[in-house]
């Protein structure tokens, strides 16, 4: 699969899902459109850091994502950051052991990256956007930790975070929001049947 496929993919599906689908007010909606519109024209373009190239499109990203944890309280804080280590380490083994061994993988490696961390992070949050903020984070690092293994053994890159990584973070992205829908749905379908449970105990009380 070309780098960025899923990227643009995603981006330009979620554009049309908010101008044709979107119940919400046309103001939040032209707000949405902005923002993915500009992270598209941030996706190619490139800054220098020594002799790396980094993609633009991860200032606002972080930017948003740390601008999540002004609201963390202080015993949430151990939590929250054993989620982004946790996320941090899966992404960084789960990437020497698709260089190692990747004729174990069928599917995209980005794919079954992006179920691992979204499991991980699960297991500690439950927010979407402070999910979303440690994902994004912790596989920042994660990243940062295999580009530098690769230059210890001989194999520098030139650049971090390019088409590849976007892709990654629209998986991420998307995935983490099929998976605040499913709890949602089973939070309402828990109600509904705890509900009727306690209705049918009345009718037979009386």
């Amino acid at each position: 699969m070309q780098e960025g496929t899923i990227f643009f993919l995603i981006s330009w599906l979620t554009v049309w899902y908010i101008v044709f689908m979107d119940n919400k007010s046309p103001r939040q909606r032209r707000v949405h459109l902005t923002i993915i519109l500009a992270l598209l024209v941030c996706a190619g373009v490139y800054m220098n850091i020594g002799n790396i190239q980094v993609s633009l499109i991860w200032v606002p990203v972080l930017f948003w994502s740390f601008f999540q944890w002004r609201i963390i309280r202080n015993r949430d804080l151990f939590r929250v950051s054993v989620s982004v280590f946790g996320v941090m380490l899966a992404f960084a083994c789960f990437r020497i052991l698709t260089m190692l061994y990747p004729v174990w993988l069928f599917i995209d490696w980005k794919i079954l990256c992006s179920l691992l961390v979204i499991a991980v992070s699960a297991l500690f949050l439950k927010g979407p956007n402070m999910r979303l903020s440690t994902l994004i984070i912790g596989s920042l690092f994660g990243q940062m930790i295999f580009a530098v293994l690769l230059n210890i053994n001989g194999m520098p890159i030139n650049y971090l975070f390019s088409l590849e990584s976007m892709d990654l973070l629209s998986l991420l992205v998307f995935m983490n929001g099929v998976l605040h829908l499913g709890e949602r749905w089973l939070a309402k379908w828990s109600l509904r049947k705890s509900s009727m449970t306690v209705a049918a105990r009345n009718r037979d009380i009386r």
